[in-house]
């Protein structure tokens, strides 16, 4: 008699169980061994028949039988998006990668994301049940991402690119007496060229008493970089010319503060673009051309052990390109090539990054010694399957206050996929709903 498969037994502290993804083929657990990246994601492909059938044209999906009763077959790592799967329509007539904003709490996750073109929202409580919030009056024709920028205690502001003038709009909620937050007002920025791509947040301090966060939002041939007031309102960082000049752009831009205002931007060389408050003109500079040419979104973040270091991600061809340093810099290369990258600190020496190869997640950590050198731990094998959209870093917290890393990512149609890190095992679980 064939044993049953073992599942991996979740620390005492967890309140969620996770269940350990399958292992990995022995080709790829071989030291030093690319992964073999799976040819991307196409309609139809691991769908169940109700999500094959939500990607068929209407005269296309009346010519298939399903059967009336067949139950939906929902895998029990994901949670759905809306109320009938088979009713919402692509976003943006493509399947472009995208991320959920999330705003983690001691009691629920509130999750932003993008169904259809519309904003909707979620409450996700006690990691297992996810309800819908009505939704404000009006459509925004979302055209990117959100982005959530924390501007208070119990306020925050989303923001995004929408309508068929690619303005940008902001959204600026309060957390209402029940802990859920509700809609108290937007407003839309013109911006001349239009904006283009998803709007990053650039973590980190920004200088400014007056700012609390710092916004990049791409434009026909620049960028802009914003201070966020503690009203939602956005401002040019940049006092004289706030246009950083670009040209040509390879992938998702990625920045943060410190508190100097820095943008990276995936050319052939990198181009590093920085603004001090109340400067009249941005600073720029080329990183070391690599071994290969950038050509997927970056992903960026720093350590201050022993002093400031920023640590670059950017894919190339069948590898990711691993830039770091300050004023000079190291470049190495990984055996595989990832996408949609997100990163996060779980200790003062450990950093993790998570993204795509294919349509399967991948995730490594590295460390960093108080003497600066840095050590990449390249060993987990990449799982999950039928991944559509890039992972989203946050904390979870669980109902005894501990706070722990974890991660959301879009799954087929509108399903979402939660994950938990594992500090001890240094590797990601699926999480049931």
């Amino acid at each position: 008699m064939a044993k049953p498969k073992q599942v991996k037994k979740a620390p005492v502290r967890r309140t969620r169980a996770a269940i350990a993804p399958e292992p990995a083929p022995e080709s790829l657990e071989a030291e030093g061994a690319p992964f073999a990246p799976e040819p991307s994601w196409a309609p139809g492909k691991l769908l169940s028949p109700v999500d094959a059938a939500a990607l068929r044209s209407p005269d296309e999906a009346a010519e298939i039988a399903l059967p009336r009763a067949a139950p939906r077959q929902v895998r029990p790592t994901a949670t759905m998006l809306g109320a009938q799967l088979g009713s919402e329509p692509l976003p943006r007539g493509r399947f472009a990668p995208r991320r959920p904003a999330v705003r983690s709490g001691p009691r629920a996750d509130d999750i932003f994301a993008e169904v259809g073109g519309d904003l909707a929202q979620y409450r996700l409580e006690h990691g297992t049940t996810m309800r819908r919030i009505p939704p404000f009056e009006g459509g925004l024709q979302m055209r990117s991402s959100p982005v959530l920028v924390p501007t208070g205690p119990r306020t925050f502001s989303l923001y995004c690119v929408a309508g068929s003038s690619r303005m940008l709009w902001a959204g600026h909620y309060q957390e209402g007496d029940s802990g859920t937050p509700v809609f108290v007002g937007s407003k839309a920025m013109l911006v001349e060229g239009g904006c283009l791509g998803d709007p990053v947040l650039l973590p980190g301090p920004t200088g400014r008493a007056d700012a609390v966060a710092r916004l990049a939002v791409r434009i026909t041939g620049g960028v802009v970089i914003y201070d966020v007031g503690k009203d939602g309102s956005l401002k040019p960082t940049c006092s004289g010319n706030f246009v950083l000049p670009i040209g040509e752009v390879h992938g998702r831009i990625a920045g943060l503060c410190d508190p100097i205002a820095n943008v990276f931007v995936p050319q052939s060389p990198l181009k590093n673009g920085f603004v001090n408050t109340g400067d009249s003109k941005y600073g720029e500079r080329l990183l070391p051309p690599g071994p290969g040419e950038p050509n997927g979104d970056m992903c960026v973040i720093n350590t201050t052990v022993p002093k400031t270091i920023f640590h670059l991600f950017v894919p190339s061809g069948q590898k990711t390109l691993y830039f770091r340093g300050a004023d000079t810099w190291t470049i190495e290369e990984i055996p595989f090539r990832l996408d949609g990258m997100a990163a996060e600190h779980v200790t003062p020496s450990r950093t993790v990054v998570l993204g795509r190869v294919g349509q399967q997640l991948c995730g490594f950590s590295f460390d960093v010694a108080s003497d600066g050198k840095v050590k990449l731990n390249l060993a987990a094998p990449p799982f999950g399957q039928a991944i559509t959209g890039d992972p989203v870093l946050f904390r979870a917290y669980a109902p005894d206050g501990d706070v722990h890393l974890a991660a959301i990512v879009y799954a087929e149609v509108n399903k979402l996929l939660y994950l938990w890190y594992d500090h001890g095992a240094d590797s990601w679980s699926l999480l049931p709903p």
